[in-house]
């Protein structure tokens, strides 16, 4: 039957004319070559991934030509026969590409396993598998607690113009130092370069990007440090362009860029120990003349210390790490320290920290501030670093009885001037924290808090309570991007449990600041601290958040289990949905 059919085929074609003896010819051909094509697996149009909310469209589609697309959205096995009939959860689309959109996937499912493969006349080819993951507000893109081999902890963490991720801190050694570290990731948070490391005893404390893309980073090896990085175009890595410090020790623990035109200025606070003999220097690396500032000391305490940087010039280069102002407190007695800063473009900025007096009030740069003899106090300083460092205003809170407060974490709003803080107060008594608002803690160690001041130093509100547990800390604070929605820019703060089993992520709308929604993770069987956060310079709906992760598993959501099977802490950086 084969032969004759041939045949028949052969005497049809010595009828025809030659146009249509080649058209039939290339028909049968094609069918010949259908035939014996290998039918090529689907791919898919994003790759998959971890969205905020429900997956974008996504394509599924094959080079095959004339082929069709079974596929399935919950993870099922595609099931069909021989004709191309579908049942159960399998679909088919008729052509060999095709888009469907976000109501296609169940909106019951936090993970979502797109199954797919293509058919032809019988013929099927290999699957493709992708997971997509919805999040939510607050929820885990990914998280990743190897980026260094040993013990260790993420103090700081930045994102760059291009949604480069930079993750610093310090690790363990086996004498028993500390390390600093500094990491590159990318916005996937796999690791681009690093770490590097940086000569023991060291810890690196900060990070900040500007818009040029540099990096820039402080620490301590006793010394104070600055360093600026540039990213190398290929393949990944970072270039160390200068780095300046101190002649003694100084614990740098706060940064903060501004811009004014082509030059980019870095502020630092940070504390000179108790007991450090007069004076202390700090030194520059440009080759303008600027060489130092020489710092005297006028009391044994701690000394809270203000620097001013000239980091970035791009009209004159060889001008950038010249160290142009420093400002510390003048009082022969007492104790203060100061522990973070921050900036608007306009060189507005405001620190935090505490003070404990001996007399009082304190002179802080002509701002006269009034404490409790003998306790911590918090403190806020704010002023102008466009040109000097110039202190506006100060502020502290009073405690109606015999307690102990302080600041660790400040954010300014760069559109309005408004200026958060984060802390804590003691006890089960009132504290004042200006113009009689006074907030009242709900138990008797370690409470909470968190204040805004406007602008000019008007206290606008204050809170306390999160964390829900006693001797809580509040971490970091930042503000995000504008958005009408929200009253302006939203509020972050992070923060942790006292018990060292969880930390949370708190969003705040805009004045009056209610909160909008809360995340936590962690557990006290998988223990997890957050110590830092960062906004990304461009808007996107991404934070990125370091701190360090327990030897137990812990469950990050959409992020992943991360158990790294090492005794102690390690470094953890995680990106979560705004």
């Amino acid at each position: 039957m084969r032969e004759a059919g041939w045949f028949a085929a052969a005497l049809l074609l010595v009828t025809l004319g030659s146009c249509e003896q080649s058209t039939l010819l290339a028909d049968i051909q094609k069918d010949v070559n259908l035939a014996s094509e290998t039918i090529e697996a689907p791919t898919f149009t994003p790759k998959g991934g971890v969205f905020r909310w429900y997956p974008p469209s996504v394509t599924i589609s094959t080079p095959t030509k004339g082929a069709s697309l079974f596929y399935s959205t919950d993870g099922s096995p595609l099931v069909f026969n021989n004709l191309g009939q579908t049942k159960d959860t399998t679909f088919r689309s008729e052509t060999n590409s095709f888009t469907f959109g976000p109501v296609n996937f169940p909106t019951y499912r936090v993970w979502h396993t797109l199954r797919a493969l293509a058919w032809r006349d019988g013929k099927t080819s290999g699957e493709t598998q992708a997971r997509f993951g919805i999040a939510g507000d607050g929820g885990v893109r990914w998280a990743q607690a190897t980026l260094v081999p040993t013990t260790g902890r993420t103090t700081g963490v930045a994102q760059g113009i291009d949604e480069t991720v930079y993750a610093v801190g310090w690790i363990s050694t086996p004498d028993e130092k500390t390390q600093g570290f500094l990491v590159q990731l990318d916005k996937e948070g796999n690791t681009l370069s690093g770490p590097y490391y940086f000569p023991a005893p060291s810890k690196v404390t900060a990070a900040a990007t500007d818009s040029y893309g540099n990096l820039y980073v402080i620490g301590t090896n006793p010394n104070g440090f600055l360093a600026k990085y540039t990213p190398k175009a290929a393949p990944a890595g970072l270039e160390r362009q200068w780095m300046v410090e101190s002649d003694k020790a100084v614990d740098f623990s706060g940064l903060a860029l501004f811009a004014s035109g082509a030059s980019v200025y870095a502020l630092i606070v940070g504390t000179i120990p108790a007991d450090t003999v007069s004076p202390v220097t700090l030194r520059s690396a440009d080759s303008s003349g600027a060489l130092a500032k020489i710092i005297p000391l006028y009391k044994t305490g701690r000394t809270g210390i203000l620097t001013k940087y000239l980091v970035h010039d791009a009209t004159n280069p060889n001008k950038a790490g010249a160290v142009l102002d420093a400002g510390i407190s003048s009082e022969p007695a007492g104790d203060d320290w100061f522990q973070s800063v921050a900036a608007a473009p306009s060189g507005a900025f405001a620190l935090v920290g505490g003070f404990k007096p001996a007399t009082s009030p304190i002179n802080f740069g002509g701002q006269m501030v009034t404490g409790t003899l003998g306790r911590r106090n918090p403190l806020i300083l704010s002023g102008n670093a466009s040109s000097g460092l110039n202190l506006n205003w100060s502020r502290s809170a009073i405690a109606q009885g015999p307690a102990d407060g302080e600041l660790t974490a400040v954010a300014i709003n760069p559109s309005s001037g408004e200026v958060a803080v984060a802390g804590f107060q003691e006890g089960i008594i009132p504290w004042d924290w200006g113009a009689g608002k006074l907030y009242n803690g709900p138990s008797a160690g370690k409470n909470t808090v968190l204040a805004a001041y406007f602008s000019g130093g008007n206290v606008s509100g204050v809170g306390g309570g999160f964390g829900s547990t006693e001797d809580s800390v509040l971490s970091a604070l930042v503000y995000g991007n504008f958005n009408p929605q929200f009253q302006g820019r939203p509020l972050y703060v992070v923060g942790s449990l006292a018990s060292g089993g969880a930390s949370f992520l708190i969003k705040f709308s805009g004045p009056p600041h209610y909160i909008m929604w809360t995340r936590r993770i962690g557990s006290p069987e998988g223990s997890i601290l957050y110590s830092s956060l960062a906004t990304n310079p461009n808007p996107t709906d991404k934070l990125v958040i370091g701190g360090a992760l327990g030897d137990k598993a812990v469950d990050f959501g959409t992020g992943g289990i991360l158990q790294t099977g090492k005794p102690g802490e390690s470094a953890l950086v995680l990106q979560v949905f705004d």
